[in-house]
């Protein structure tokens, strides 16, 4: 999946129609490709993978971006009560998610 598919994937979920949001929703899905590559390649930190993803996590990256930008001006909130409304986030962050979701190359000596 292209980036430009990935950024249209995100804007769709997130129900946004313009382009006011482009820069910030590709530093988001950038961030979290160089996170996912970073937790994915923990063992091996100077693998050269080029700044590919390998395409099972595509949409793990995409899903990351919804969680951090859904999240933008309540940060670190875990319950929030106000009249009788109660929420909870799943995940405090994209962090978070990304760590809950890849599993890191591992190798055997």
């Amino acid at each position: 999946m292209t980036d430009g598919e990935k950024l249209s994937r995100v804007k769709l979920m997130l129900n946004i129609t313009n382009t006011d949001e482009d820069t910030l929703l590709s530093g988001y899905l950038d961030l979290a490709r160089a996170t996912i590559l970073g937790h994915l390649y923990t063992v091996y930190p100077n693998a050269d993978t080029d700044g590919i993803l390998p395409p099972k996590y595509d949409m793990v990256q995409v899903h990351a971006v919804i969680a951090g930008y859904g999240l933008i001006g309540a940060e670190n909130e875990m319950v929030h009560i106000e009249n009788s409304i109660d929420r909870h986030f799943k995940y405090s962050d994209m962090l978070e998610y990304i760590e809950n979701h890849v599993i890191p190359y591992a190798r055997v000596v």
